[in-house]
């Protein structure tokens, strides 16, 4: 007689914890992106709308000759801003611009919410949300068009940026930016294995090692702009070891809510001594 019997679940692997786990401090040019990429959209879209612009001095009149199609331009000097480049053979107008005014006022709301959000703290939710308030009023009145029209009406004003305007400053900053996140940046770390501490506080210092016995990690409270809207869930994390003293603060830590999480992880495990 013979009995058949379930066969024993197979017990799923236990997961691999890591051996060690690295924190990278990053500076506050982690939060200047929307800055490089609002200036390389802006600057796409003045080049493919392929307009011109023409330098005239003060006291150009223009007269139409031809309805909606010849015009004719008289300067109050005999000497032309584009002369040279013709007798040159070169394109008499060769700066590209857009003749929607709205790009720069765009361009210049972004420059200033990320210069205030990603220095000054903004922790209360009302503050917050003021300043998304004014960035998406910006972003409104320029699809609709509106922006051109209130400052013309109130002051004259035009504000436009040629295309060597958003593209040179956007370019520049991306390079600086991506440079800093994967070359400067990461000379700043702390390295945590089970049992040990090692802290790079400042580029060029030694780094100094510490035991993990009464190891406390803690996130600070979040700035709700700079963290959440700017850094895509960075924050700032602080390492206390009261029993050695050390008490340092890394800030800009990226998804610092899942490294919080990975470090009391790592620190469940106990180094293993053998004799």
């Amino acid at each position: 007689m013979s009995s058949d019997k379930p066969p024993t679940p197979a017990t799923p692997p236990a997961p691999v914890l890591p051996q060690s786990l690295t924190v990278v401090s990053h500076t506050n040019l982690i939060y200047w992106w929307p800055v490089w990429l609002v200036g390389l959209i802006l600057a796409a879209l003045t080049l493919f709308e392929d307009n011109r612009l023409a330098v005239v001095p003060a006291g150009t009149t223009v007269k139409q000759v031809e309805a909606n199609k010849l015009y004719e331009v008289t300067l109050p000097t005999e000497s032309l801003p584009m002369q040279d480049a013709v007798a040159a053979g070169k394109d008499a107008f060769p700066v590209r611009i857009s003749r929607h005014t709205d790009y720069g006022i765009v361009y210049i709301v972004v420059v200033l919410a990320v210069t205030f959000g990603a220095n000054v703290p903004l922790r209360g939710l009302a503050s917050v949300a003021a300043l998304l308030l004014i960035v998406l009023l910006t972003v409104v009145l320029a699809y609709f068009g509106w922006w051109g029209t209130v400052l013309e009406e109130a002051y004259g004003w035009h504000i436009m940026i040629t295309l060597a305007g958003y593209l040179v400053p956007s370019i520049g900053l991306l390079i600086l930016w991506l440079g800093t996140l994967f070359l400067y940046d990461p000379l700043r770390n702390l390295r945590i294995s089970p049992g040990q501490l090692i802290v790079h506080r400042d580029i060029g210092d030694q780094s100094e090692s510490f035991g993990t016995m009464g190891f406390v990690v803690e996130k600070r409270r979040t700035d709700l702009f700079r963290h959440w809207v700017l850094g895509l869930g960075a924050g700032d994390l602080i390492v206390k070891l009261p029993s050695q003293g050390l008490n340092v603060e890394f800030p800009n830590v990226m998804f610092v809510a899942r490294r919080v999480a990975q470090i009391a992880e790592l620190m469940k495990t106990q180094p293993m001594i053998r004799s």
